[in-house]
């Protein structure tokens, strides 16, 4: 009888419950009279039985939001500390780097730093260098030097596409190219191309081909990647290894020796002081290219490319185009050096020059003549006699230089005063711009190209510090030439690439 009580006592004074279209207990009406315990703080009655769940449901969006937040900033920021460790360590180990004597490409090495500027960590990997002797010469001595990695250094563009010069419409004839002759075939590379990969690699009349060029210079040259290697030809593949004298730095993948990019020899390495056979290459537009190359072929741009904003806009002698990454160096250097000052830092010159001999001699392109006798000049470097034609495109000039000797004959050149420009040695025979024989006994004759390349003056400065110049000395203060090196011409402004 108890229990009876009990259990009806029970029943009388606990809410009933059901359960919700959502799978929640909810209590029904009956449990508003039924004896129920108040609230303690506030002493009225209160019944919220799914508040725990809503509670829940606004808190668990919130952590998933603040955990999706804390990976990202863990990627992003993941690279950042990977990068300041490896910063870290390769500037804790210094590199061995096989060279000539105590000296490279030069410069004094002083056991920490090579020309006092970075070059790439992956460069010199301490290991990669041994020393050994290459061709039968005696192991070099090393130096250790302290390398920074740079990580923004682009890939090589790998034997690019090509399209015959007639199917190029995504070329305007005011787009420039650093075209390439090789064994009688023409090709033509886009500015924005080399200016995005600064190294390629090619094959051209069945001949490797490496192609330097950077766009902050604009110095472009071009060389057979095929170089005698213990007494056997070895094919070169080069890469970005750092940033030394203006420029960049090349590095070959076999040895890992150091490669000046427009002169083409090595400064460090076991293959120090070797040099690459210099081909004839040609900056100028591509309206100009292909009306003297109709049979020209032109890497192909695809649309991203094309689009890419580095190197867009820019053109030889650009002043917008800064070395910024030794503003610092490069205004010491200006309170240092008069020859720097003589004129502006970002003016193009051509330059030529014997390694040999250490001769170098500098033109600059804004005292050149395009129209009169002095689209030829005649310049002896040691004992090289050289051949400096000039040539007048829609933009500009085009200049080029070769050696006068041909088939063992050294041969005396007279300009012929008609457009374009034609060539007449002892022999009656007609030569062109392009160092080719169109009339004549030597006909299908091409020139050799003599060591010379288009830059700027502070670049062909640092790599040559006692050239000689051939024009007038224009006397910069060092905020004017700083300010030459920062101002973009108003008629140079950049205009977004338009289909």
């Amino acid at each position: 009888m108890i229990r009876s009580v009990a259990s009806l006592k029970m029943k009388t004074e606990t809410p009933s419950f059901c359960a919700a279209q959502d799978g929640r207990l909810v209590a029904t009406a009956d449990m508003l009279s039924a004896r129920w315990p108040t609230h303690p703080y506030h002493g009225k009655r209160r019944v919220n039985f799914s508040a725990p769940n809503h509670k829940l449901g606004r808190t668990t969006p919130v952590i998933v939001l603040a955990l999706a937040a804390t990976v990202v900033v863990i990627l992003l920021l993941q690279p950042w500390f990977r990068d300041k460790v490896f910063r870290r360590q390769a500037a804790r180990q210094p590199a061995d780097v096989a060279v000539d004597g105590d000296a490279v490409d030069g410069d004094a090495v002083d056991g920490d730093a090579v020309d006092g500027d970075a070059v790439d960590g992956d460069a010199v990997d301490g290991d990669a260098v041994d020393g050994d002797a290459v061709d039968g010469e005696e192991s070099r001595p090393k130096v250790r030097v302290r390398v920074e990695p740079r990580h923004n250094f682009t890939l090589p563009l790998n034997n690019p596409q090509y399209v015959a010069g007639s199917q190029a419409n995504f070329m305007k004839p005011t787009d420039y190219v650093v075209g390439v002759i090789q064994r009688g075939v023409k090709r033509a590379y886009p500015w924005v191309a080399l200016a995005n990969h600064h190294i390629v690699h090619d094959t051209i009349g069945g001949a490797g081909v490496f192609i330097a060029h950077c766009e902050v210079c604009s110095g472009a040259a071009a060389f057979s990647s095929t170089i005698s290697v213990g007494g056997r030809q070895t094919g070169l593949s080069f890469s970005m290894a750092g940033i030394r004298r203006g420029t960049w730095i090349a590095r070959d993948s076999m040895t890992n020796s150091l490669w000046a990019p427009f002169t083409g020899r090595a400064t460090a390495g076991s293959l120090a002081g070797k040099s690459l056979t210099r081909l004839r290459s040609y900056t100028t537009t591509w309206g100009e290219w292909h009306s003297s190359h109709p049979d020209t072929q032109v890497a192909y741009l695809s649309e991203e490319m094309r689009r890419r904003p580095h190197g867009m806009g820019h053109s030889p002698g650009d002043r917008s185009v800064y070395p910024t990454w030794h503003q610092q160096q490069f205004r010491r250097k200006l309170e240092e050096s008069d020859k720097l000052r003589w004129r502006d830092p970002s003016e193009l010159v051509f330059g030529l020059f014997d390694d040999n001999a250490q001769v170098a001699v500098a033109y600059p392109l804004a005292e050149m003549d395009a129209t009169g006798p002095g689209r030829m000049r005649r310049v002896t470097l040691a004992d090289q006699n050289v051949i400096l034609v000039v040539a007048k495109d829609a933009q500009g000039l085009m200049v080029a230089a070769y050696h006068s000797n041909v088939n063992n004959h050294e041969l005396e050149f007279s300009l012929v005063e008609s457009e374009p420009l034609q060539l007449r040695d002892g022999q009656a025979n007609l030569w062109n711009f392009w160092g080719e024989c169109i009339s004549g006994v030597n006909k299908g004759s091409q020139l050799q190209a003599a060591d010379g390349y288009l830059t700027k003056w502070f670049e062909w400065l640092e790599g040559f510090p006692n050239t000689e110049l051939v024009g007038n000395k224009l006397n910069l203060s060092v905020a004017e030439a700083l300010r030459l090196a920062r101002t973009k011409p108003a008629s140079e402004a950049h205009v977004p690439w338009k289909d």
